[in-house]
């Protein structure tokens, strides 16, 4: 277990439940202290996992927390992405009571890591700030998201060109099919398909009468 983190898990896990539940997801479950093995054979304890369907597709979140003293560097935020990748996991969040330091941030918004601070009172998301109590009575406190952007998709091409080089790794491969999933979720998002009025033609086609 990690020394010092434990009460701090306790304290942000009601926020964490909070959203979740509020989407609805089937079968979610929380867990702490979870101890995943990487497809590079390393074992990793995690903070905090969620495990949930949605249509009819498994997810793994990570969340990861750090009760700290000065702002999370850059070294914290890799950490977390390498064990999303290596894990297959399909997202990381990383809480935290003071802050991030400006290489931190950008590594996260490139690699897709969402960044919380939390403590009792506070529950701020990115540049989005919340002022809530913790517990049942908790107000929803939004979606933990980040948003398709150029660096992200200039990863995913670089991913792409290694993997028709045949130079790509395991955990590039992770990355890569994480990066394209949440691609199609953006594109869904802009411009969901019109699958009513797919049906509604179908239909129609149906009963037309042959000619």
């Amino acid at each position: 277990m990690k020394s010092g983190s434990t009460a701090y898990e306790w304290l942000v896990r009601p926020h964490i439940q909070s959203e979740f539940e509020s989407l609805n997801l089937h079968d979610l479950k929380i867990q702490t202290n979870q101890r995943l093995l990487g497809v590079s054979g390393r074992t990793y304890q995690i903070d905090l996992t969620l495990e949930f369907t949605l249509a009819g597709m498994g997810f793994l979140i990570l969340v990861e927390c750090k009760p700290c003293q000065q702002p999370v560097g850059v070294e914290e935020v890799v950490m977390l992405h390498h064990q999303v990748m290596d894990t297959g996991a399909h997202k990381g969040i990383l809480i935290t009571t003071t802050g991030f330091k400006p290489a931190a941030k950008k590594y996260a918004q490139a690699h897709g890591i969402s960044l919380v601070i939390a403590d009792a009172h506070t529950w701020q998301v990115g540049h989005e700030h919340r002022q809530s109590h913790m517990g049942p009575s908790a107000q929803p406190i939004g979606p933990v998201v980040t948003e398709w952007n150029d660096a992200k998709n200039a990863r995913r091409c670089q991913l792409i060109d290694k993997d028709i080089q045949g130079t790509i790794d395991d955990p590039e491969k992770h990355e890569l099919n994480a990066l394209t999933a949440e691609l199609r979720t953006h594109r869904r998002r802009l411009a969901p398909r019109p699958f009513d009025k797919l049906k509604k033609l179908h239909q129609e086609l149906l009963q037309k009468p042959p000619q």
